[in-house]
């Protein structure tokens, strides 16, 4: 049985795909609320502790980013392959352009969360114990 955060990956990673599929507005706006609603959530759970009213631009920024680091392992793939599993290069590779790199941009923005959130709380411990 897979553990629940790798299940809510895969659901993001589909709903990327969904993403990269879909062709009208109406459609993409729909599915880029449910992308950012699961990396909100994802957010809240790692970092409960954060200011309220900065989830938000955080997540957009954070999967503008992991799309924009996606293109560029696409088109130089030596570069970042040390944060993705050899599996998942794979599986990029086996969808092809489009949904590959949503796939990708899907797995880098959940990986940067847990990277920025683990970085926030080593801040807020070091501030908090610093003595004044």
């Amino acid at each position: 049985m897979q553990k629940p955060n790798s299940i809510r990956l895969w659901r993001l990673m589909w709903w990327s795909v969904r993403l990269a599929w879909a062709h009208n507005k109406k459609t993409r706006y729909r599915v880029r609320m449910r992308i950012s609603e699961f990396l909100m959530n994802r957010w809240r759970f790692l970092a409960p502790e954060s200011p309220p009213g900065l989830d938000w631009p955080l997540c957009q920024a954070i999967w503008l980013g992991s799309l924009l680091a996606a293109r560029s392992l696409w088109r130089s793939p030596g570069r970042q392959e040390s944060h993705i599993p050899r599996r998942l290069l794979w599986l990029f590779r086996l969808l092809g352009t489009g949904s590959g790199r949503a796939v990708a941009g899907a797995y880098l923005a959940w990986i940067r969360l847990a990277e920025l959130a683990e970085e926030s709380r080593r801040v807020g411990d070091s501030w908090r114990h610093t003595p004044s």
